[in-house]
């Protein structure tokens, strides 16, 4: 489904919060056209994927695929959460659902996750929806996940 332009604008405001953004990769704000610009760009790119998680008229979470390696049947995947949900359960329990998921769709074995070392909150939330540590450098730990095709 595409979102409207209201849930544009909150996926947008979320993603551009200091307390969001200095976890991420691109750490720097950034202006609603490039959002809309970046948005419009996925539609032709199949190296990514990215769900908005909404109930009612509310931005929960935001869920993202890239990059994928469909022939290696891997994606490294990120999640940032509204921060006015965070702390509830329910970032676990949306993983959970989106394990399953993709799990069903076949099209993963193994998914990745980069967490900044400075970010302790959700390293434990990966250890606690079955990501182990494979690695670290000075700024991340790489993680993975093992997708169950018998669940």
């Amino acid at each position: 489904m595409n979102l409207s332009d209201d849930f544009h604008k909150q996926v947008h405001a979320v993603r551009n919060l200091e307390s969001v953004r200095q976890y991420m990769v691109n750490d720097k704000p950034f202006s609603f056209e490039n959002h809309q610009n970046f948005v419009n760009l996925l539609a032709n790119d199949n190296n990514k994927i990215y769900w908005a998680v909404c109930e009612n008229h509310d931005f929960i979470c935001s869920i993202s695929l890239h990059p994928i390696e469909w022939e290696q049947k891997y994606a490294e995947w990120g999640i940032y959460m509204n921060p006015n949900f965070a702390g509830k359960g329910i970032a676990k329990r949306i993983a959970l659902l989106f394990f399953n998921y993709i799990t069903n769709l076949g099209c993963f074995r193994l998914i990745k996750a980069k967490v900044r070392k400075n970010n302790a909150q959700s390293y434990y939330y990966h250890k606690s929806i079955g990501f182990i540590t494979t690695s670290e450098d000075d700024t991340y730990y790489m993680m993975e996940k093992i997708l169950d095709q018998n669940e």
